[in-house]
């Protein structure tokens, strides 16, 4: 029978050639060598009964068949002629792979014999071999990035489609769509507008009675639903009805291809579905209950959109589709029996080690003077959080709509979550929870006549016998921490909530310490003086959780640790505090080895926790700079080998966090950081300048600017060898805004450095940094907070010379410089910066007089001017007055100022 089917599939591939191929192709003469065909087959057979042990040579030996000149060629030949299917498959897969990473001399070798023999196997009996026909046509596509690449391959594919054997049209159709997925911009560029036959071709197989055609067609058509809408807006209207003729299809992945393209619609193109948008909306809750988990996710993505588009809220209010939107999406934030059993395999599990596949890696952040945002930053997020499903689409939906129908979501929602809450099963319990913290930030002036008696029932949840119901009332309640800490009564809401919070960090089940640790940061983060006089219990407590946390939660402990710290600075540096808190982390930092990334996070902590205990660190700051230096200059060390050997360069995490730690160092002792610095110490700084990875010269920089802000005598900044062999890198890092935090931190630096130098120290390079400085200031797409620092150091570096500044031109950046002093916070650093713009007008007040409606601006900013900066703009003021003459000043003061900053100056300085 067997022998029958291979000769059956073989000559209807024969025929298939004929009729259809040959046309397009001419087949080469080419033929496999028997022996080199022998060879690799074994190979691909061993790598799937291969073992641990064989498995690097097996995998090396299928990387030298790409060597192979015509590789291509057997392998495609092995894909269409074997008998084996798991054999023909492995070799589908090798081929897609050859093709998309060959370099352009070997892929020009799959030539017309591999094009056809691939194309020949779009008619397998087996639907496996049709996906990898289309997988592999795609790749050829990317690779190739045109169709010429493959003559008449898409022309061949839609004429497949009037095939009458079912086969050739269901490969052709699957190879269409996986075209479509990985090919969208070539469809899109080609000059022959393929777009349209594929469109009008796909469109009727929308109803067709065959499952995978349908599946292929919806896939494909899916990829174009914009320009559809925008270019075929004819064809557009059919694929409309054809998508809701299969909206309750059986099969699955269909159901979720309508739910996402009918969210596209709503996201990009609300219009195409508004008439009929109270029968989408009720479809969408249907899916949104729908027993495939994935076709329920792409429907809850439907709400968040819905929500944000004010034209769509009467269909809701007025179908009365909200009460029944909100049921679906609580009935679906409880957790499956799935879940429940994966979740909740051990209720006490403290004294189980991490597995190491569940730690995710720790990558630190280096430090940014200043409010900059650099634009690849990322998020370090556990990946655990980021697994998306249908309880968390259903509770950010909720979350969304709470915003959105602010004073109409309660009445709703109460009576489902107060039933939930009485609830005896603990699920149905949990998901309530999870659900008043979903609303807690949209609803919460809704919500604050409830909270004196929804609060005090939380904190009793968090002695719940289940694991994951502690777990969410930490998170809900963190999110309502803000009324708790201000509510009058802090017997009754903080106290409690604080020693219950506390009593969970020493959980014994470790989901729950995570989930303590969090909410404690937050809390944290929202109140400082609430936390000072319980702070010998909360670090008693965090020290016995440092001893039993396993390795993935101390992550999360150490955060706690230094979010606590940053929260009540110098309120810190108490004697028994510092007892409790330090010698731990010292200790654990020891234990560690010079190159462990375990020590980054404990580091990160005590940079926190350096900057708040200041003085009261004492002996443990001399070893804290020390090994600090040690871990900088074995990482210099291990660079240059590895430079000169030419090999792969050391990682620099470690570094950059020994940076930040002596910056949080420096800010917490100030000037008796002086007795530690060596000119060994700064040569080492000066290196970290100069190395190419951008987040060590950030945190470089950052610790430049720490150390000419908090010393004194700053011998090193005024000893002109060294502080000229800084400025270069702090002028070409200046220079260049690639990256932003770098760029931000090298200018704040030049400002500190220069409150602490003299004009002959800086030299020859003060030219360079007024020109930096003064391009900088100029450019009006540039990051705010870079443009803050900008504008503080060129004041400051003004006063520094300031006929030299006259002279290269600053005054004619008035404008633009007192745009961004003008929404400066009033502090010392904006202070300092109008000193320099004071001192730049003073000197020639005439050459100032057609900037000076945005210098009366900048003056008027103030509030709260010290008296001599007070005295100083006044004197200005009365210098301009002078120089225009009564009658001049007066006409422009009560013509052209603002009435605002007219009144504020009339009143403050009596012109």
């Amino acid at each position: 029978l067997d022998i029958f089917f291979c000769w059956v599939r073989d000559d209807f591939q024969r025929s298939f050639n004929c009729l259809v191929l040959e046309p397009f192709f001419m087949l080469s003469s080419w033929t496999p060598f028997p022996q080199y065909l022998d060879s690799i087959v074994q190979i691909i057979k061993d790598s799937q009964q291969c073992d641990v042990t064989q498995h690097q040579l097996v995998q090396e030996r299928l990387q030298n068949l790409k060597n192979l000149p015509d590789c291509n060629n057997y392998l495609a030949y092995i894909f269409a002629d074997a008998q084996d299917e798991s054999l023909r498959i492995i070799s589908g897969l090798l081929l897609k792979n050859n093709l998309r990473i060959r370099s352009d001399q070997q892929y020009s070798q799959a030539n017309d014999y591999v094009r056809a023999k691939v194309l020949a196997c779009i008619v397998d009996p087996s639907y496996l071999i049709r996906n990898i026909v289309g997988t592999i046509t795609s790749s050829y596509l990317i690779k190739a990035d045109s169709f010429s690449a493959w003559p008449g391959l898409l022309e061949n594919l839609l004429g497949l489609l009037d095939n009458q054997n079912p086969v050739a049209v269901e490969g052709a159709l699957a190879a269409i769509a996986k075209i479509c997925e990985d090919n969208r911009h070539i469809i899109l560029t080609d000059s022959s507008e393929p777009l349209k036959f594929i469109v009008q071709r796909l469109i009727p197989f929308l109803r067709s009675p065959n499952d995978v055609m349908r599946k292929s067609a919806v896939i494909g058509l899916h990829q174009f639903l914009l320009e559809m809408q925008q270019l075929l807006a004819s064809n557009f209207n059919d694929y409309l009805q054809g998508l809701f003729a299969i909206a309750n299809d059986r099969v699955p992945e269909i159901r979720k291809c309508v739910c996402q393209a009918l969210v596209i619609l709503m996201d990009r193109k609300p219009e195409a579905i508004q008439s009929s948008l109270a029968n989408v909306v009720q479809y969408m809750i249907g899916m949104s209950q729908d027993q495939d988990e994935n076709v329920a996710v792409e429907a809850c993505e439907f709400w968040p959109l819905l929500a944000n588009n004010p034209d769509c809220y009467p269909v809701l209010r007025e179908g009365n589709l909200l009460p029944k939107l909100l049921e679906v999406l609580l009935s679906r934030m409880v957790y499956s029996e799935s879940d429940i059993q994966s979740l909740c395999q051990v209720a006490e599990d403290e004294l189980i080690p991490d597995r190491a596949q569940d730690l995710r890696p720790h990558f630190h952040k280096g430090k940014v003077h200043g409010r900059v945002d650099d634009e690849d930053d990322e998020e370090d997020v556990d990946e655990e959080s980021t697994v998306w499903n249908v309880r968390k689409s259903s509770a950010n939906a909720l979350d969304n709509l709470s915003h959105s129908f602010t004073g109409q979501l309660l009445e709703p929602l109460l009576p489902l979550l107060q039933k939930s809450l009485a609830s005896p099963s603990w699920p149905t319990r949990e998901a309530a929870i999870l659900a008043l913290g979903a609303v807690a930030e949209g609803a919460f002036y809704d919500m604050l006549p409830h909270l004196p008696q929804l609060v005090p029932f939380l904190i009793g949840q968090l002695s719940d016998e289940q694991p994951l119901v502690r777990c969410i009332t930490c998170w809900t309640l963190s999110r309502y921490s803000k009324w708790i800490v201000e509510e009058k009564e802090q017997d009754k809401y903080f106290i409690p909530f604080l020693q219950k919070l506390l009593e969970r960090i020493l959980d014994v089940n470790k989901k729950v310490q995570e989930a303590a640790c969090s909410a404690f940061a937050t809390l944290g983060e929202q109140t400082q003086e609430h936390l000072i006089p319980f702070m010998s219990n909360i670090l008693q407590t965090l020290m016995l959780a440092f001893k039993k946390y396993q390795a993935k939660n101390l992550l999360i402990l150490y955060d706690a640790i230094g979010t606590l710290a940053d929260a009540v600075g110098p309120e810190l540096n108490e004697p028994e505090l510092v007892n409790i808190l330090l010698p731990p982390l010292i200790e654990r930092w020891k234990t560690l080895p010079d190159e462990d990334v375990r020590q980054i996070p404990l580091m990160e902590s005590l940079t926190s926790v350096c900057s708040a205990v200041g003085e009261g660190l004492s002996s443990d700051a001399k070893f804290i700079f020390d090994r600090s230096l040690f871990i900088i200059e074995k990482t210099l060390h291990n660079n240059q080998l590895a430079t000169h050997n030419q090999e792969e360069l050391p990682e620099k995490d470690l570094m950059v966090c020994a940076l930040d730690l002596l910056s949080g160092l420096t800010e917490g002792i100030h000037t008796a950081i002086e007795g530690l610095l060596t000119e060994k110490a700064f040569l080492l700084f000066l290196e970290c300048t100069k190395v190419v990875e951008p987040e060590v010269r950030q945190s470089a920089f950052a610790l430049v600017g720490d150390l000419a802000k908090h010393t004194i005598s700053t011998q090193p900044f005024r000893n002109k060898g060294l502080l000229q062999a800084y400025l270069p890198e702090l002028i070409r890092n200046m220079e260049s805004t690639k990256h932003v935090s770098v760029c931000n931190n090298a200018c704040w630096s030049v400002g500190e450095i220069s409150q602490k130098t003299t004009r002959d120290a800086v030299g020859q390079f003060y030219p360079e940094i007024l020109n930096c400085l003064g391009r900088l200031i100029t450019c009006s797409d540039l990051n705010r907070g870079l443009l803050e620092n900008v504008s503080i150091s060129l004041g400051r570096m003004v006063l520094l010379d300031v006929p030299t500044a006259f002279s290269r031109g600053v005054s004619n950046l008035l404008p633009a410089w007192t745009a961004c002093l003008s929404s400066l916070r009033e502090n010392q650093e904006k202070e300092s910066a109008y000193r320099g713009l004071c001192s730049l007008v003073a000197f020639n007040v005439e050459a100032s007089l057609p900037h000076l409606p945005s210098l009366l601006i900048a003056f008027a900013s103030w509030s709260y001017p010290s008296p001599e900066l007070n005295h100083a703009l006044g004197s200005i003021l009365q210098r301009f007055k002078e120089l225009m003459g009564p009658e001049s000043w007066n006409q422009f003061f009560h013509s052209v100022v603002p009435p605002d900053v007219r009144t504020k100056l009339q009143q403050r300085y009596n012109l």
